[in-house]
């Protein structure tokens, strides 16, 4: 049974939300955008899949943020002060729950192929990617009934359970990554007794724990806020950002990597630590994990994945 639709008070107090939500969303666009140029100034050298997912998510993000734009303008200009406004649905539907799991599942499933080929095991790729899938299909079915329901309405039923199942599903999914990505960097760092080596996985091990806690914090208030529609718009206009952000972090902090002449960290996965200048060392003798290697090589002009 759906409820009444909102009443003029609760509609007006969800004006504030959304105007912070406008407000972090543009802010995050320029750090994002700061980030983009970094990452194809810095890392020219990186794969083409890489470079595509990067620019594939920066597109979704300038699409994103034109809507807020729009739906900003028409809440706190062409219709300031009109209730029915404030209760239509108009495009939150699309840069809320569609694109959100869009983004969230291209940014899963880049670690979900990294994952699997550090641990050799697509048994637990499968599990994550399982999770990601779960997170999507929810993600747009959420997005298809707020479209359907055309009002902001307090009894969204369907809408709601499908964007908790989403919410939570993409919570767990991110701790599984975290968890993932941290053990093996744990045991890298402490297989490998090479002092270079052991401050890159530290370096990694930082923003992998650091991206965790984002991402696990913004989950939870995400499904906190869901149930209630005054806040919910807070929550969705920032919903995709904070990935694209975590993505980019981990890429571009290879520029802060400290350097050691001639010497590369080679994983599986791609992702490599060369340096610049310098006189090259052989380092072929040092052990690591089977799923890290170090390595003499030619310098390159930049680290590149």
């Amino acid at each position: 049974m759906v409820d009444p639709l909102l009443t003029s008070a609760e509609a007006m107090s969800s004006r504030g939300p959304s105007l912070i939500g406008f407000l972090l969303n543009s802010c995050f666009f320029g750090v994002l955008t700061v980030q983009i140029y970094i990452y194809f100034s810095s890392f020219p050298m990186d794969r083409a899949r890489t470079k595509f997912l990067v620019g594939g998510v920066y597109l979704v993000e300038i699409i994103q943020t034109i809507m807020t734009v729009c739906d900003a303008y028409v809440v706190f200009v062409t219709g300031f002060g009109d209730v029915a406004v404030l209760t239509r649905v108009r495009t939150t539907w699309i840069y809320s729950f569609f694109l959100a799991s869009i983004v969230s599942f291209a940014v899963q499933m880049f670690y979900v192929h990294r994952i699997s080929t550090l641990y050799h095991s697509w048994k637990l790729g499968m599990i994550i990617a399982i999770l990601s899938v779960t997170q999507f299909v929810t993600g747009q079915l959420s997005a298809v009934f707020l479209k359907l329901a055309d009002e902001l309405q307090t009894g969204r039923d369907k809408e709601q359970i499908c964007g908790r199942i989403s919410v939570s599903a993409t919570l767990v999914c991110d701790v599984t990554i975290a968890i993932c990505m941290t053990l093996w960097l744990l045991r890298a760092r402490r297989d490998n007794k090479n002092r270079w080596t052991r401050n890159i996985t530290l370096r990694l091990l930082q923003v992998t724990v650091e991206n965790g806690i984002i991402l696990v914090t913004e989950n939870i208030i995400a499904i906190i806020f869901i149930s209630h529609l005054n806040l919910s718009p807070l929550a969705a206009s920032t919903a995709t950002k904070w990935y694209s952000m975590t993505l980019l972090v981990s890429l571009n902090n290879r520029t802060n990597t400290p350097p050691q002449p001639g010497a590369s960290l080679t994983a599986p996965t791609g992702i490599q630590f060369q340096v610049t200048t310098g006189t090259q060392m052989d380092v072929t003798s040092l052990k690591a994990p089977p799923a890290m290697r170090i390595h003499s090589s030619q310098p390159i002009s930049r680290y590149s994945v």
